[in-house]
């Protein structure tokens, strides 16, 4: 299976593919950030990775790098902003708390103050959020940093915060708002200027059979793959590469999805470790300029920061 998008998501599933009757379901996701699912430490929850797994054996992987990264990479944008006292949110959800935390974490580090001591909860379902408007204006924050996704009633957040702290607070997001046209559909004019991480490597960036692929979506299809496509793409070889290998059993296939080297890959030269997580080491930064999303830089985050 290439899947799941969304961490949530895979919480729920991992454990179902892995006891499936036939032998565990092989899993490769393009997208999933939520370190939990590969690793423990920082954000993430006791008993995680392990209880993904009832069997004892490993049947996920992902090509994307996990948010222990992002969280980094976010902080260490901040930091270049200038930046000095964030106010973090969270839609409560496995990838926007865990992000949320994650940022705090680094951030911290950096020197950068986030409040309050804890990532506020926005509820999705709510009507208005003028009044956690009113707790960012007064707390002196003059930055926001939005751990969550966009389709939990992201548009209307962003209106309401925008409208009750001004221009000059400057809001930032990891990927969960991206597609970053779907977080200028539901904000509009006020999204302009937002950051948005992403962890990978940007479509146009990409090299040899990236970019063959990019050329022949962008004919096929009249406009060019989003990040996450070539993403899914790689995903999908990964897969198929481990169903090559196999005595085809789904064991097997699974078991092959684990320290193994790509190379000349759609995304580049990369391993696929004891874990399942990747060695590919790259955020971007997008900018919301003129209601359209505008590369600005990547950010790769030295692991002894990381892990330190």
């Amino acid at each position: 299976m290439v899947g799941t998008f969304n961490s949530g998501c895979a919480k729920l599933e991992i454990p179902v593919a892995n006891r499936a009757p036939d032998g565990p379901l092989a899993m490769v996701s393009p997208a999933n950030t939520y370190p939990g699912l590969t690793i423990g430490g920082p954000g993430t929850e006791a008993g995680e990775p392990d209880n993904y797994y009832p069997t004892g054996s490993r049947n996920y992987a992902r090509v994307v790098w996990n948010d222990q990264f992002q969280g980094a990479a976010a902080a260490e944008l901040t930091k270049s902003l200038g930046l000095k006292k964030v106010y973090v949110l969270t839609d409560k959800e496995t990838y926007g708390n865990g992000v949320a935390n994650l940022f705090v974490r680094y951030a911290k580090k950096l020197g950068i103050e986030t409040v309050p001591s804890a990532p506020v909860a926005w509820d999705k379902n709510a009507t208005s959020y003028d009044a956690i408007a009113s707790k960012v204006k007064s707390s002196g924050a003059d930055a926001i940093f939005l751990g969550g996704i966009v389709c939990n009633n992201g548009g209307k957040l962003i209106k309401d915060l925008r409208a009750g702290v001004g221009p000059d607070v400057q809001i930032i997001g990891p990927d969960g708002w991206t597609p970053i046209s779907a977080t200028i559909e539901g904000a509009g004019e006020a999204s302009e200027g937002m950051y948005i991480t992403q962890p990978g490597i940007p479509a146009d960036q990409l090299k040899g059979e990236g970019k063959a692929f990019v050329d022949e979506f962008t004919a096929e299809n009249g406009k060019a793959p989003n990040p996450y496509t070539a993403y899914a793409a790689q995903a999908a070889v990964v897969l198929l590469d481990s169903i090559e290998d196999s005595d085809g059993t789904r064991a097997s296939i699974a078991e092959g999805l684990f320290n193994r080297d790509i190379t000349n890959g759609i995304l580049g030269d990369f391993k696929i470790d004891e874990n399942g997580d990747t060695t590919l080491g790259i955020v971007s930064v997008y900018q919301i300029k003129g209601q359209k999303e505008t590369f600005v830089k990547t950010i790769t985050p030295e692991l002894s920061f990381v892990k330190g």
